[in-house]
């Protein structure tokens, strides 16, 4: 026990302590993060919270003396991703490369990290082994789970709580099951709260001092995924795999909306838009406080019912069809959220215009009857 305290103070120690030294040299590194387009930042912001939390987690890892092997591949592979996302944040690299540097790093935990989803569940009247499609069908996953996370990053504090929640969960329900997993979501869960004094929302931070960065979001993509396989695979863990996507609910189910809705468009998935939750509740007038807190709890619910499905021991095959159900749910309120924002939208427009027109109305109708009293018999 006091080995793992230890390892979580280094861990949130060194990240809040290296977090507030890079959000100084970040202008240096041209690491800063400019207002344009979507982005709803009011002042150029550094994005060096990837980074902080990279490091911090690697060093807290050295305290940790019966840390397992097997964890330095995730450690190998998120290294690369954070190279490859703070090349991104300063050179916005092609998203085909960013995909190419995922699918490697997902392949490297797979194989090396003993990250490998081998089955959807744990058995039933359905089998749901995976066999000869175990690598594609996770390298497929963690992308997925990467982009997600990386997708949910809007805002002040999103990415960072929902991603904290899920460690804390996956930790929970590893302890005694999984040793290695356990460690490295405590570890991780320390090193992202160092970072959340930085960039989370509180009286005294109006707004968030740096942010994750395209190397945060795939940093932290990358453990929860290579957490909740190596969770619901160890050797005689009860958790099954049918529960992980519960367990990172919001991500997940905002990305497929997202992906589905652009693919329905006839548009690229990987098209920028504001249709993200968060983007759609800023546009109704809440604050970045209150996204962060409706959508942390949304999160946890998700969550807690899946474990109460999994606890009453409905089928795997149901667990996931539920899932789905989640996802349809998020799909359609979504959407009503879009709808208003259209309407809202195309009534400003037409106040707007109406604004203009009377103005304009007025001044045609006086100078008609100045051509009519200039036009007519003349006295």
């Amino acid at each position: 026990m006091v080995s793992e305290l230890l390892a979580l103070i280094v861990a949130m120690g060194a990240s809040g302590l290296l977090t507030a030294f890079l959000i100084q040299r970040a202008p240096h590194w041209r690491l800063v993060d400019h207002p344009q387009g979507r982005k709803d930042h009011a002042t150029p912001t550094p994005v060096v919270g990837g980074i902080a939390v990279f490091v911090a987690l690697a060093a807290a890892a050295l305290f940790w003396p019966d840390l397992p092997a097997t964890p330095w591949f995730l450690i190998g592979a998120a290294g690369l991703l954070v190279l490859v996302g703070v090349v991104d944040d300063l050179e916005d690299l092609n998203w085909r490369f960013r995909i190419g540097a995922q699918a490697l790093a997902a392949a490297l935990i797979a194989l090396g990290g003993h990250a490998l989803l081998e089955r959807l569940g744990h058995g039933g009247p359905v089998s749901l082994e995976l066999g000869l499609l175990s690598l594609p069908v996770t390298i497929f996953a963690v992308v997925g789970i990467i982009n997600a996370v990386n997708m949910v990053d809007g805002i002040d504090g999103l990415a960072g709580m929902l991603v904290l929640a899920s460690l804390a969960m996956i930790a929970l329900l590893a302890a005694g099951v999984a040793p290695a997993v356990f460690e490295v979501s405590l570890l991780g869960a320390g090193a992202l709260a160092g970072f959340l004094l930085f960039n989370l929302r509180r009286p005294g931070l109006p707004q968030a001092r740096t942010f994750l960065g395209n190397s945060g979001s795939a940093l932290l993509g990358l453990v929860v995924a290579w957490a909740a396989i190596r969770l619901t695979h160890a050797p005689g863990s009860p958790v099954t795999p049918a529960l992980a996507p519960w367990l990172v609910a919001v991500p997940i189910a905002d990305c497929i909306t997202l992906i589905v809705r652009r693919l329905s468009r006839g548009r690229s998935p990987f098209k920028a838009d504001r249709d993200h939750l968060h983007h759609l509740m800023i546009d109704r007038g809440w604050s970045v406080e209150g996204i962060v807190g409706f959508a942390l709890v949304y999160h946890l619910l998700a969550a807690a019912v899946g474990f109460a499905l999994w606890k009453l021991a409905v089928p795997d095959l149901a667990l996931i069809g539920g899932f789905l159900v989640l996802i349809a749910v998020h799909y359609a309120g979504t959407a009503w959220l879009g709808r208003v924002r259209a309407r809202e939208q195309e009534r400003a427009t037409e106040f707007e215009d109406v604004e203009l027109i009377a103005p304009v109305a007025a001044v045609a109708k006086l100078s008609a009857r100045a051509v009519e009293w200039g036009d007519g018999p003349r006295r």
